[in-house]
């Protein structure tokens, strides 16, 4: 009897024409079905097929779930499809006249069945994770370990090496990077069930971010280098009207959300990138497409998350102000891809409010100053109404800024709008917006002249950021699990994902019995703090429902949440000289103490620029994906007995004060 042995090719070494050779038979030799037709729409391509079309290979839920779920088969896939890509980029290398891996131009030059083989296995492998997640450990892993084999030589050439291999292999990597990551994203709700009734069960989100973090600290940092480089590639090809086959790279927003401390690790200009990135994208021939307004998103939205962790970075960028107003320019606000602009506009004013500290850099930009004051305008839709409320009071504070800075008149822009202002001062719905456009009528009108009268009059200090534009703080701080950081409830509530709150305390807040139950008796200790929020919602909640309605009656009905963790402003003069010599967290130690809590119940996080910090849970804080980790927090609590107010700097890498409740005794950092 012959006994057959699946071979298994060298995961060290590249594969070359034998590796491709012998992946291929162990894909013709499996026992799946599908399997083996995959085998053959490689090998003997359909009539009339040409290199890099499109191989014409679809598989319907039923065959997805049969090629993922048969032991063996989607690991022959894998590994055909990484032997025949690593042979196409050796080919390519070799024939720009370079080694793998050392400076050269990579170009074409790739044999026709290798291109027949990477289009038609990247195609068929990303439309089966698609609708099955049986098989995503033995398909995510390894081609993420691949790159440095199929991206390290293509590195800062992606664009140029741009052919039917490379756009083939990555797009399928972005899409099941995409699914897989999609599960730890507690940004993104309950995940999608991708899955047909034989599929296994999701995975429970603290697994899901597991597995991820264990995959991104594996393969950085070239994940994240080759991603950053993948969009910037996209948007310039779309930018110069080249024709893309399907979405554009996706997982770039999911990367930042769920690690943006570790992509800032592996590449320290991301920041920067990214938002070079979104400004070519910019210049697309109008209107943009379905792909452009998708991209554009991913882009802004990589800059929140990258943001809130760093916010410094984003205003140091040169021209970012008038970058972010050439984003929104050719956003559409009606047509077939209305939902994608409406979000990539929602997302693109919170990364405004993160600039409008720096209120100088806006003031200097004519194209921001036009982009407020379209903005504040108004128009039919709901979200335009919306902007228009939140940026008429920010057009108001870069023009008291500017005031206070000197200047005689309000910026020529803002200047300019001085018949709007008026407009919205007779026409505007919103009583508060009503005022703010009255005020900024008079600035228009009488300069530095009438400055002490509006300052008097402003809804908010002169000083501090519009409490409309310190929303944006609330951003990376949404209700999550105390005990594994899930933001929906498990399993889903019937149409919502609101999380249970812990009966007695009503504070914590839990995604399942199950986690609720192990928190309180396990290493968080809420067994021990419960009593103690119990009393802080019980002294905090009613004094700041009653300060919101005498302040601003149309808020009577904030959230208990945001009233207990709400977003604070300081006045800059307590933030002069270095942090260690900061008066303000000692003084309110007593007050944190007064409301029930213990210190090492509680997180502050801070940016300085704006003057703003967020008062969290620190159980809650552990569990964020920008959270400063463990050993660093612990470190800085060990000091004074661990009786500090932890005060964590919005940067990067990571900067923890920790104030103690006698002030002679000094920070510690």
């Amino acid at each position: 009897m012959r006994w057959r042995v699946p071979v298994r090719p060298h995961r060290d070494r590249p594969a070359g024409p034998c590796g491709y050779a012998r992946a291929m038979e162990r894909l013709r030799r499996s026992p799946c079905a599908v399997a083996r037709r995959l085998c053959r729409a490689v090998e003997r391509p359909p009539p009339g097929y040409r290199a890099g079309g499109d191989p014409g290979f679809r598989l319907d839920p039923s065959a997805s779930h049969a090629l993922l779920a048969t032991p063996g088969a989607a690991a022959a896939v894998v590994d055909a499809l990484l032997a025949a890509t690593r042979a196409a980029v050796r080919e390519m290398t070799a024939a720009a006249g370079a080694a793998p891996g050392a400076a050269g131009r990579p170009a074409g030059g790739v044999a026709v069945p290798l291109v027949r083989a990477v289009t038609t296995l990247a195609w068929a492998l990303g439309n089966a994770v698609e609708h099955c997640r049986c098989a995503d450990e033995a398909v995510v892993p390894p081609l993420a370990a691949a790159l440095p084999d199929v991206y390290a030589p293509l590195r800062g050439w992606l664009g140029a090496a741009s052919n039917d291999v490379t756009v083939s292999f990555f797009r399928a990597l972005d899409g099941v990077l995409m699914a897989y990551v999609q599960d730890a994203n507690m940004m993104g709700g309950v995940p999608e069930a991708r899955r047909t009734p034989a599929c296994v069960a999701a995975p429970p989100y603290s697994a899901a971010r597991a597995r991820v973090t264990a995959l991104v600290a594996s393969a950085s940092p070239l994940l994240h280098v080759w991603v950053v480089e993948a969009s910037s590639v996209a948007a310039a090809q779309l930018a110069a009207g080249a024709p893309m086959d399907g979405l554009p790279p996706r997982c770039l927003c999911l990367l930042s959300a769920v690690g943006p401390r570790r992509l800032l690790d592996d590449v320290p200009d991301a920041v920067a990138a990214i938002a070079r990135a979104a400004g070519v994208l910019a210049s697309a021939p109008a209107p943009l497409c379905l792909q452009a307004v998708l991209l554009q998103g991913s882009f802004v939205l990589s800059l929140l998350m990258l943001t809130l962790v760093d916010p410094q970075r984003l205003r140091v960028v040169d021209g970012i102000a008038g970058i972010l107003a050439a984003v929104e320019a050719p956003l559409p606000w009606g047509g077939p891809h209305a939902h994608e602009a409406l979000q990539c506009r929602s997302a693109l004013y919170e990364v405004f409010c993160v600039l409008l500290a720096d209120a100088g850099a806006l003031a200097a930009s004519p194209d921001s100053l036009g982009l407020l004051v379209r903005w504040a305008a108004g128009g039919a839709t709901p979200l335009q109404a919306w902007l228009s409320e939140r940026a008429a009071s920010m057009a108001l504070f870069v023009g008291v800024q500017a005031l206070l800075r000197g200047a005689d008149r309000l910026p020529p822009t803002l200047q300019e709008a001085r018949s709007m202002w008026a407009r919205l001062t007779r026409s505007h719905p919103d009583g508060t917006t009503t005022k703010v456009a009255s005020l900024l009528s008079v600035l228009a009108t009488r300069g530095a002249a009438a400055l002490p009268a509006v300052t008097a009059a402003l809804p908010w200090p002169p000083v501090l950021l519009p409490v409309t534009a310190q929303s944006v703080y609330h951003q990376d701080t949404p209700a999550i699990c105390w005990a594994c950081g899930c933001s929906w409830r498990v399993p889903p509530a019937d149409g919502g994902r609101a999380l249970r709150a812990c009966g007695r305390c009503r504070v914590a807040t839990y995604c399942s019995a199950p986690c609720a139950a192990a928190h309180w008796r396990g290493g968080g200790g809420h067994r021990r703090s419960c009593s103690r929020w119990a009393a802080y919602r019980a002294a905090l909640l009613p004094l700041r429902r009653d300060a919101v309605a005498v302040t601003d009656p149309d808020g009577a009905g904030l959230t208990a949440r945001d009233a207990l963790f709400p977003v604070l402003s300081l006045h800059p003069r307590a933030l002069v000289g270095p942090p260690e010599q900061w008066a303000w967290p000692p003084s309110e130690v007593d007050r944190v103490e007064g409301w029930g809590l213990a210190l090492a119940d509680v997180v502050t996080v801070m940016d300085p620029l704006s003057c703003c910090y967020k008062f969290v849970p620190a159980d809650e804080y552990a569990h964020w994906p920008s959270a400063v980790p463990a050993a660093t927090l612990d470190r800085v609590g060990r000091h004074n007995g661990g009786e500090v107010r932890q005060v964590v700097m919005r940067t990067h890498p990571p900067l923890v004060f920790g104030f103690p409740a006698n002030p002679d005794r000094g920070a510690s950092r």
